[in-house]
């Protein structure tokens, strides 16, 4: 008796780490517990974020980009419902079935139920032919997002924990139904369990270390358990406490067998099994914690022999195990993550809620206008806050290496645009909304600026302190410029319809004034010196009106095979007669085959006239260069052209330059920065207009003190034989005598005025004011020489329609066609019997004209 208080007193140390051993594992079991709610708030974080940003697509009528998320979060259907009625409108993951269909009233109510907390929130347990299926909830503005999600990760953590004979994981949903348990019918069917103590305190977001009943296995069992933050879901690791009562009978036979093996060997074996025990335990709870602080990376080599002790054995597999397939599913989601194509980020808001919450102030107005008289809080609340994570899109929208340098970009970004970014967050905050799409732009480090529509939203279960937010943004930089540039091409379009219309009627005019003017010239009673000053100005306005014409690309052209090399030895010799000596002139076009398909008269016009305006730009002198090149395919990026070879016609000055407004302005018509007299403000509308209508275009560079340069792009040509008109033979006899004219004019005074004049030459006038009255003249069988029509009458048809149905009847009708507003597409109809003769016109114009088709 006297060696036994010795043994008990070297048996303390194994005694001690003996007890340890129990500690450490109600300690373990509460551990495992944490890690795994720790990932199921990962799970959870991302099924909301899904939900949202399908929602959000919804409500914005943006085209669903949610699909491949919604399958690597285990989804197993999902559909839209409408809340006025509960139609079913689109459905996703192959349940196109049920589209069409109609849920209750009931579920309808249900849903409201569980989104009027927060905008996505969780339903119930039902079974299905493969794993059982949680419900997800979402609240889309007009309409309900309803997806079943399959509980396949909550099986696999669930799985992943086994030790011992009997121990292994639980997890509950809010409601205390099962969502993984070792019976597969008690989570098929999502037994309810919410009567449990534990599952109670779960429930209450409670975390501890409890002994309970266990009505599946129908004895005591002790549990670590906590909860999912967010979700809500009830996690517990429980094992049967007669396995305890069984590793403290192993240990007496132990103890017995080393008081016989006496001093010495009790002293050594307890020695040894304390310390393996203790750094078994050390490295299980240094496993446990990683887990549970979210640590991607494994603390430690598995042993090559373990420790012969059954519970430690299988309690370091499964963590090991389950801490593998954890780190798997991380993976997972951080691939995904970084490979949507959509900028997302994740920022850490507290302390910007924190500083909005200091305020104290909850009325928008009162904030308003805090924010106006101090503009400095607003950007003291852009700098706090934090980028957490960022995928590889939102760095490269910022043109930015890393987070690191996203932070910095972000805190030193402070344009108005920023502000109003940063400005709008915090009415947001004020109104206690947790989401919101906000329009935007950024300045990148290149310097380059982009507008974006960014969307945010605080993370279930987040909403009070806002430490975890998450952004996405889309650039729409390209679509807003492809919008403004349509609305420019719109309002071209319109000016080009409106000039042309008024160039038209105006001729009309200039014909009557003109003709009554040439008829008053003839008249021997009148004096010349009243006369020449109204032809002077009818002369100006038929200018006038053909740079309408011109801009609305409704002038008449006559394109052929232009030599450009030949055209550019001409213009140097009128520029230098045109110009002044004040002005210097260089001509380049070093190339042979430089052939042109245009107008050569209205080439000529635009050049000079483009001349004239870069003269203007230089009162002081200065140098012109015109150049004439084949257009490299970098010069015809970006501009609506067909596909071929053009050539390039650059009018370069060193003259003031232009403003960035004068620029957006310069092909208007009427748009001129010369003085009130000096300018019509038609010179570069009209060579716009005849380049487009030519099958080329018009660009301007230009900044203030720098110069301009007009490029003119006109379609190329391989061929370089001319293409000449059509030749008539000039008629034998000045004059034609008596011919029957059938004239077809809606306007009054013109019609006077040709009927004046053709009277004056000796025929006979028809007069038809409408297509139904020349009809009625041709059907009467009354015989007449010649057409002479306007393009444009009143009615749906037009003089050519009128022509050509008179030709089925008399194919040798000889016709003239008359136009204030002339199409150069009508020419391409004409034969050896047609003509045109463009408002305003001379009487000698007209005589000759008629000696031509009818000369006998």
């Amino acid at each position: 008796m006297s060696g036994l208080p010795i043994l008990v007193f070297l048996m303390w140390p194994y005694s001690f780490f003996y007890n340890q051993k129990y500690e450490a594992v109600e300690e373990s079991h509460l551990l495992m517990a944490q890690g795994i709610a720790t990932s199921l708030e990962h799970y959870s974080s991302d099924l909301v974020a899904a939900m949202e940003t399908f929602s959000a697509d919804i409500v914005e009528g943006r085209a669903i980009g949610a699909r491949p998320i919604f399958e690597n979060l285990h989804f197993y259907r999902v559909c839209v419902v409408r809340k006025t009625d509960g139609l079913v409108i689109s459905t996703y993951l192959g349940n196109e079935a049920q589209c069409g269909m109609r849920v209750s009233a009931q579920e309808l109510a249900t849903f409201e139920q569980i989104t009027s907390d927060s905008s996505v929130g969780y339903g119930g347990i039902t079974a299905s032919d493969g794993p059982p299926l949680m419900t997800v909830i979402a609240d889309a503005g007009d309409f309900f997002v309803q997806a079943a999600v399959q509980t396949t990760m909550f099986r696999e953590l669930q799985e992943n924990v086994r030790f011992g004979e009997n121990g292994h994981a639980v997890i509950t949903d809010h409601r205390g139904h099962i969502i993984a348990h070792p019976s597969t019918d008690w989570m098929d069917e999502g037994k309810l369990v919410a009567n449990l103590p534990i599952v109670e305190a779960m429930m209450q977001q409670m975390t501890g270390v409890m002994t309970f009943s266990s009505p599946y296995y129908g004895e005591e069992m002790i549990a670590g358990y906590t909860f999912a933050r967010g979700a809500n879901w009830g996690v517990m690791v429980v094992q049967p406490v007669s396995e305890f009562g069984a590793v403290e009978a192993r240990f007496m036979r132990e103890v017995v067998l080393i008081l016989l093996l006496g001093f010495l060997g009790s002293l050594c074996v307890a020695f040894y099994m304390a310390r393996g025990t203790e750094a078994r335990i050390k490295k299980i709870q240094n496993v446990v914690t990683a887990i549970a602080n979210g640590f991607d990376g494994m603390p430690f080599e598995e042993r090559k022999r373990g420790l012969n002790i059954k519970e430690f054995q299988s309690m370091e597999t499964g963590i090991t195990t389950m801490f593998r397939k954890i780190s798997a599913s991380e993976t997972r989601y951080r691939d995904l993550f970084e490979n949507v194509p959509i900028a997302s980020r994740e920022e850490d808001l507290s302390d910007f809620k924190q500083r909005v919450d200091a305020l104290g102030i909850t009325d928008v107005e009162i904030m308003e206008k805090y924010l106006d008289a101090h503009p400095e809080f607003i950007v003291g609340c852009g700098k706090s806050i934090k980028v957490i994570d960022a995928n590889a899109a939102s760095l490269a929208l910022h043109a930015a290496s890393d987070i690191s340098e996203l932070n910095d970009i972000l805190k030193t970004d402070f344009k108005a645009e920023s502000q109003n970014f940063i400005r709008q967050l915090i009415i947001a905050a004020v109104q206690g909304e947790t989401r919101g799409t906000i329009e935007t732009s950024i300045t990148a480090i290149s310097g380059e600026v982009r507008h974006l529509i960014a969307t945010w939203c605080i993370l279930s279960g987040y909403e009070g302190d806002w430490s975890r937010s998450l952004m996405t943004s889309i650039d729409v930089t390209e679509q807003l410029e492809a919008e403004r540039a349509l609305r420019h091409a719109h309002k071209m379009e319109a000016l080009g319809q409106l000039t042309g219309g008024i160039a038209h009627d105006f001729n009309n005019l200039l014909t009557v004034m003109g003709g009554n003017a040439e008829l008053l010239a003839l008249d021997p009673s009148h004096e010349s010196d009243l006369v020449e000053p109204i032809q002077n100005a009818v002369n100006r306005g038929a200018e006038l009106t053909q740079r309408l014409l011109a801009f609305s690309r409704k002038q008449t052209l006559q394109p052929q095979s232009i030599n450009m090399l030949a055209l550019a030895s001409e213009m140097g010799k009128i520029l230098r007669r045109t110009l002044g000596p004040n002005i210097d002139t260089r001509i380049l076009a070093n190339k042979d085959d430089l052939y042109a398909h245009a107008d050569p008269g209205q080439v000529e016009a635009a050049l000079l006239n483009l001349a004239i305006n870069a003269r203007d730009a230089m009162p002081n002198g200065g140098l012109i260069e015109l150049a004439f090149d084949l257009a490299r395919p970098e010069d015809l990026e970006g501009l609506e052209l067909e596909s071929g070879d053009y050539i390039v016609c650059s009018v370069t000055d060193t003259g003031e330059g232009m403003s960035e407004e004068t620029l957006s302005h310069a092909f208007e018509p009427f748009f001129t920065t010369k003085g009130v007299g000096k300018g019509s403000g038609l010179g570069l509308s009209m060579v716009y207009g005849f380049a487009c209508q030519s099958g080329g275009t018009a660009t301007i560079e230009s900044s203030l003190g720098h110069g301009s340069t007009i490029r003119m792009f006109l379609p190329r040509t391989v061929d370089a034989s001319v293409c000449t008109a059509r030749e008539i033979e000039s008629p034998a006899n000045p004059e034609a005598d008596g011919l029957r004219v059938l004239v077809l004019e809606d306007d009054d005074e013109v019609m006077k005025y040709l009927d004046k004049m053709l009277r004056g030459f000796g025929h006979h006038p028809l007069r038809a004011s409408s297509i139904a009255a020349a009809w009625e003249i041709v059907d009467a069988g009354t015989a007449f020489d010649l057409l002479l029509s306007d393009v444009l009458l009143s009615g749906p048809q037009k003089g050519t329609d009128f022509a050509k149905e008179l030709r089925l009847r008399s194919p040798d009708c000889p016709v003239i066609f008359i136009s204030g507003y002339p199409n150069a597409d009508h020419i391409e109809g004409c034969d050896q019997k047609t003509e045109w003769l463009a408002k305003p016109f001379s009487g000698r114009e007209l005589a000759e004209m008629i000696m031509r088709l009818c000369p006998h």
